[in-house]
């Protein structure tokens, strides 16, 4: 901010610009808010949320020695 402010600005002008910023930092912090109330799944999770069944089965009627590899 102190780098585009020089002895031509004026204070609308500088109202604006601070005005501008105050509405960039508050948008910057409700999208990192709802950015961060987003569930995350990992990897790890996925095969579980949507494969559980089929784990299931291949767990019946697979050996471990054919799970291992």
């Amino acid at each position: 901010m102190h780098d585009k402010v020089d002895h031509s600005t004026s204070l609308c002008n500088l109202l604006i610009s601070i005005n501008n910023r105050i509405k960039n930092d508050e948008h910057l912090e409700k999208f990192e808010v709802e950015q961060n109330a987003l569930p995350m799944i990992g990897l790890l999770m996925l095969n579980i949320r949507f494969f559980s069944c089929v784990d299931a089965i291949i767990k019946e009627f697979l050996t471990p020695i054919m799970l291992g590899k």
